[in-house]
């Protein structure tokens, strides 16, 4: 069972130190070494640098794949396909037959107060003439 007997390791001082300077010296001998071997271009960095390593475990390439591609693809599509086509489509489409409603709508509009007095009868015979229908 985990934990039933817990050890306590005294070290003295002069244990503490030869173990401190045998970390610090093992430290400075593997700086000393990548110093000699790394830093000065004396072994190619394929050679001790994996490919796996250089390529940062291929997270980037996963990245790229699972999200940025996907993302670039979505944005596009709403760029030109759901912005242009379907927006834009929608707002022109609206100043089009706005404009056509307009153009048919302006020869109505002659000035004369006669031409709009004929508009207003024949719009009250129309009238009329829908509720009479009704009630019979």
């Amino acid at each position: 069972v985990v934990g039933e007997r817990l050890h306590h390791v005294v070290a003295g001082t002069g244990t503490k130190t030869g173990l401190m300077a045998l970390t610090t010296a093992g430290a400075l001998a593997g700086i000393a070494i990548a110093f000699a071997i790394y830093l000065r271009h004396r072994v190619e960095e394929s050679a001790v640098e994996p490919v796996v390593l250089r390529r940062a475990w291929y997270v980037d390439d996963f990245y790229r794949l699972a999200i940025a591609r996907p993302s670039e693809l979505f944005a596009n599509f709403s760029a030109f396909v759901v912005d242009a086509k379907v927006i834009d489509g929608t707002v022109n489409g609206v100043g089009a037959l706005v404009r056509a409603g307009g153009g048919r709508l302006r020869r109505v509009q002659t000035g004369f107060v006669r031409n709009y007095a004929l508009a207003v009868g024949v719009g009250a015979v129309a009238i009329l003439a829908y509720m009479v229908a009704r009630t019979v």
